[in-house]
């Protein structure tokens, strides 16, 4: 009627207290992580259309990828706070996330000339439905 040990590490050790050496990053930063690989990819992609459509691709993927880490760095900062804390860090988050992203589309329309609104607009509403996706995927790939 003894208490079993658990072995702790996912590759069948039998060796206690052996970790896997395999590299996980946490869901946050693996959608932050998908965000600005396929803002890249995209941005590459649309070279064969020229310029402006890589650029403007380009900067409507950082106009959601940069203020998406803004928030994931607020909210991940959160050990030792209390929930009232923590809910007033994901609140400060969210606002600064949705003021980063207003300023930057602001700036980008002042200065960016010429510039394709409309794959501005698409890349960053594509990037933007990643946040739904990554989850979907990695929950079933595992």
């Amino acid at each position: 009627m003894g208490i079993a040990k658990k072995k702790v590490g996912s590759e069948g050790s039998s060796a206690e207290g052996v970790r896997s050496t395999k590299l996980r990053y946490s869901p946050i930063r693996q959608i932050i992580l998908v965000q600005l690989i396929a803002t890249f990819f995209a941005s590459a992609s649309l070279l064969l259309f020229g310029w402006v459509a890589a650029y403007s691709a380009l900067l409507g993927g950082l106009i959601c990828v940069l203020p998406n880490a803004f928030l994931a760095h607020r909210v991940t900062r959160t050990k030792g706070l209390t929930r009232e804390q923590k809910i007033g860090r994901w609140m400060q988050g969210e606002t600064g996330k949705i003021i980063q992203s207003g300023i930057m589309f602001a700036l980008v329309f002042i200065w960016i000339e010429p510039l394709n609104a409309l794959l501005l607009f698409a890349t960053f509403i594509g990037i933007q439905l990643l946040h739904y996706l990554v989850p979907a995927v990695t929950r079933y790939t595992k």
